[in-house]
């Protein structure tokens, strides 16, 4: 699960120079991969990435018809590079 958060925000900094990644926000995915897993293993959820224009990530996970079960949302976990 760490992989593909990490492998979706590497893409989006690829794609944004002058972006990088906050520390803060590195370490809060590191501690929530585990139930991220669960929710995808266990409850069978989608997870669906998103980076906003204002730098916040967003993970949102939901059954195989849309129905939207729960966001999670990292404000300034992409931030400007000095």
């Amino acid at each position: 699960m760490e992989e593909r958060i990490t492998a979706f925000l590497d893409q989006y900094l690829k794609n944004n120079p002058g972006r990088k990644a906050s520390e803060r926000f590195v370490g809060e995915i590191k501690a929530n991969a585990k139930s991220f897993q669960r929710l995808v293993d266990n409850l069978k959820y989608e997870m669906k990435l998103d980076i906003t224009e204002e730098g916040a990530f967003v993970v949102q996970f939901s059954s195989a018809q849309g129905q939207v079960y729960t966001t999670y949302t990292f404000n300034n976990a992409v931030v400007a590079a000095q």
